[in-house]
């Protein structure tokens, strides 16, 4: 009886064991469960990020190629552009090998005296005067049927081809003497070398001369061209209704509103400053006993920049065209940069106008004086600053390109500008450009233009001409351009 309640209680004891390490065995399966799930949740997101990465994986494997034939293709181009600029050079390089080795020869001809070459180089020269006789003759003609249309202009180009066949006899004359004198030359083998050369210094000289009048004519016979078109146009249009439609005779009309020439009410005059050709501008004469002056494109003419120097101005100078002044001020400032719409640097450095005058601390001054010859930057300068800025410019003078071209579309904007806070009050042709003739009016691809600010003075509309009596030719060799009627009166 002891032992089998002995027994009972060592079953109960062990039952009681039994069922705590049952428990504690079923909560680490509910534990080992959880941690399942959690891990099959971690394995699902490993898997998804395993298939994006894979994804990604296969696109940039994919760019890759894309590239890689992109880059085959570039680079394939390349060599195919490589290969052509190989071809051009090594031509370039024959061509001037070959060059070289003509001139060569040349000088070894005409240093040795030849007979036959003094007998090639007189027929070529009489080729030459015989095909200039016909275009002599041509032009003659030309001039003969347009005699109407500018006298003064078909004088000075009757006059220029006079001076062609004048050089062109020169040259032959020189080369007479040059085969007269072969004889003492073969005597006195010194001297006559020296003497060759100064002939063909002279005879190149004179070719030079025949090249520039050759150089001068093109304008002329652009005008011309463009007069015997207009007439055309007006004898078949039979009016001017008609060119109205026309863009360009659009734009001159435009043009000649926006630069009507004014006169300044009251007691003032004109003055010029800077010598008596192209570089030099009708001025207002009011100018104070000193001031700052801005000087934009110098080239090898600082007359005006002079003139404005000696009435106490101090002048900044810019050109990036050319290393140091011809002469030299104690007002000049120089500096070796262009100006621009906005900042670059090419071949050469160029900046704003406005950042022109920050650097030098200008921008709070009021009555500065502008000149400005560009070669049709000044377009974009204006068009890329303020009213306020252009009008801290009492005087502006600038010299004016592409009026007569369509393809200068920042043409009007600029002169809308400039209107708003200037007037007018000189006008003159630059007669080393051509006139375009549309309709009833003409227009110049070069103007001078001087310009005065409004706010500053009374202003009416001019009554004079243009030309005035302080203009003088750009070009002395050449007639100046009347412009009658520019304010459409």
């Amino acid at each position: 009886m002891i032992k089998f309640k002995l027994l009972k209680k060592f079953r109960q004891k062990w039952h009681r064991i039994l069922f705590e390490e049952h428990t504690e065995i079923i909560a680490q399966i509910e534990e080992i469960k959880h941690a399942q799930e959690k891990m099959a949740i971690v394995l699902s997101e490993l898997q998804n990020s395993n298939n994006q990465y894979n994804q990604k994986i296969f696109e940039s494997v994919n760019n890759v190629k894309i590239l890689q034939t992109d880059y085959k293709e570039l680079l394939f181009r390349l060599l195919e552009q490589n290969s052509f600029l190989t071809e051009q050079i090594d031509k370039l390089k024959h061509n001037h090998n070959n060059l070289m080795d003509d001139v060569k020869d040349n000088f070894n001809r005409i240093e040795n005296r030849s007979e036959e070459n003094n007998r090639k180089i007189f027929e070529i020269v009489d080729d030459i005067h015989n095909e200039q006789n016909e275009i002599n003759n041509t032009m003659r003609n030309s001039i003969e049927k347009f005699s109407n249309y500018n006298q003064n202009q078909s004088i000075r180009f009757v006059e220029n081809l006079e001076m062609i066949n004048h050089a062109h006899n020169e040259i032959k004359n020189s080369l007479e003497v040059l085969s007269n004198k072969s004889d003492i030359m073969a005597q006195r083998e010194h001297e006559g070398r020296d003497f060759s050369r100064y002939m063909l210094i002279g005879i190149n000289n004179k070719v030079e001369n025949v090249q520039s009048s050759y150089q001068s004519f093109w304008p002329m016979i652009y005008s011309i061209d463009s007069w015997c078109q207009n007439e055309f146009i007006l004898n078949r249009c039979k009016g001017l209704s008609v060119l109205g439609e026309l863009p360009l005779y659009s734009r001159f009309y435009k043009i000649r509103e926006l630069l009507k020439v004014y006169k300044i009410v009251g007691d003032k005059t004109l003055i010029r400053m800077g010598r008596d050709e192209d570089g030099g501008y009708v001025m207002l004469d009011c100018f104070e006993k000193e001031g700052i002056a801005y000087s934009f494109g110098i080239n090898d003419d600082v007359s005006w920049d002079l003139d404005i120097a000696n009435k106490g101005y101090h002048v900044y100078q810019y050109d990036p065209s050319i290393e140091s002044l011809p002469e030299k001020h104690e007002n000049f400032h120089f500096f070796k940069i262009g100006v621009a719409g906005e900042a670059f640097t090419s071949h050469w450095e160029f900046m704003s106008l406005e950042d022109i005058l920050i650097m030098n601390g200008h921008l709070s001054e009021n009555d500065m004086i502008l000149k400005m010859d560009v070669e049709g930057y000044e377009w974009d300068v204006f068009n890329s600053i303020s009213s306020e800025i252009i009008e801290k410019f009492s005087q502006i003078v600038l010299e004016i390109h592409g009026l007569n071209r369509l393809e200068y579309e920042s043409v009007i904007p600029a002169l809308e500008k400039i209107s708003l806070t200037h007037n007018c009050i000189s006008i003159h042709g630059n007669n080393h450009s051509e006139t375009e003739y549309i309709g009833d009016i003409s227009m110049q691809y070069t103007m001078e233009i001087t310009l005065v600010r409004k706010n500053d003075y009374e202003f009416e509309l001019s009554k004079g001409v243009s030309p005035s009596i302080h203009d003088r030719r750009c070009n002395p060799m050449r007639r100046e351009m009347i412009l009658t009627n520019w304010n459409n009166e």
